[in-house]
């Protein structure tokens, strides 16, 4: 993930410079040589060369690996690492896998009343890990017991993972209609 940014950032680096290039020379030539007409003669030359259509499908398939390249390294799921929990010493380790303490907090939160559906994601973010919990209220649900029942989730796994670089975050969405509920007669 480093090496991607370092490349994002290098990219826009270079691209940067290169529009700052560009602006400067058109300040120049606006204020210093506006009385000039630029020549095309080498451009066009060039352009019927028998060469030329092979460098541009060259540089165009350059440009087209570089891109696959850039979306597969952003695209690429990023493992996440077993946590080592506080406790573990010479007599053992206490190891915690962050996605199945994600799945466990959004099953919890799921079975509140109103709360239609929960899931659950791990992601690095910020040198650490963040245990996203995302749930779907309806929008007649005790808000009072929602978020309660979000608070005690939080508490309970921040209490399970006890690290200070997990966090966790309960999102709440409320829903835009009631389900229908379906009567008895």
């Amino acid at each position: 993930m480093r090496r991607v940014r370092a490349l994002d950032r290098a990219a826009l680096a270079v691209v940067a410079l290169g529009l700052l290039a560009a602006a400067g020379g058109l300040w120049w030539w606006r204020r210093e040589g506006a009385d000039r007409v630029l020549d095309p003669t080498p451009v066009t030359d060039a352009s019927r060369e028998s060469w030329w259509p092979w460098a541009l499908g060259a540089v165009g398939v350059v440009l087209l690996v570089l891109g696959l390249g850039w979306l597969w390294a952003h695209l690429r799921p990023r493992p996440v690492p077993v946590v080592r929990l506080a406790g573990s010493g010479r007599e053992g380790r206490l190891l915690l896998e962050p996605a199945a303490a994600a799945d466990a907090a959004a099953h919890a939160l799921a079975d509140t009343l109103g709360v239609r559906r929960a899931g659950a994601r791990v992601s690095r973010e910020r040198g650490g890990l963040l245990l996203r919990v995302r749930a779907l209220v309806d929008p007649d649900a005790d808000p009072r017991v929602v978020a309660d029942a979000a608070a005690r989730v939080r508490a309970d796994a921040a209490g399970v993972v006890g690290r200070d670089d997990v966090d966790l975050r309960v999102e709440l969405r409320v829903a835009r209609r009631t389900r229908g509920v379906s009567r008895v007669r």
